[in-house]
Formats: structure tokens, C-alpha cells, sequence
């Protein structure tokens, strides 16, 4: 699922988990609601995004522990 979904929950009924090794890149991508495009967020901007839908997101271990970035 995109994260970019925490929108239409408007109940506040679902808890964003972020993986704590995608958060630890500077930059993601994900699909705008549609899989025909992808959207480029910072990981800053990410989090911003889903406070202000209030859903804050818990960041966890989900894949392993962090990689390091690319250049």
C-alpha cells in the first residue's frame, strides 16, 4: 500500500508503520493513490505528510537493519 492512502482514512483508524531501512534513504518513491505514476518524497517530507493526516507514523525494523545510502 502507498502511504500516500493514510488520506482517505479519515477515521484515523489505521497505524502507519514505516520500514526503519526505507527511512533511512533521503529520498522515496511511491505510487500517487494510482500505479500509473510515482511520486518522489523525502523521508522528512514523508513524515510531515502523514502528522498532517494524523496518522504519525511508528518507524520499525520490519526488513533488517538499515542499509547504507547510495551515492
Amino acid at each position: 500500500m502507498t502511504p500516500f492512502a493514510a488520506i482517505n482514512d479519515t477515521s484515523h483508524r489505521v497505524t502507519v508503520v514505516l520500514d526503519a531501512a526505507m527511512m533511512a534513504q533521503p529520498v522515496l518513491n511511491f505510487h500517487p493513490l494510482v500505479n500509473t505514476g510515482t511520486t518522489t518524497i523525502s523521508r522528512d517530507g514523508l513524515v510531515k505528510f502523514l502528522e498532517a493526516t494524523g496518522h504519525p507514523p511508528r518507524m520499525e525494523a520490519v526488513s533488517g537493519p538499515a542499509v547504507a545510502e547510495l551515492p
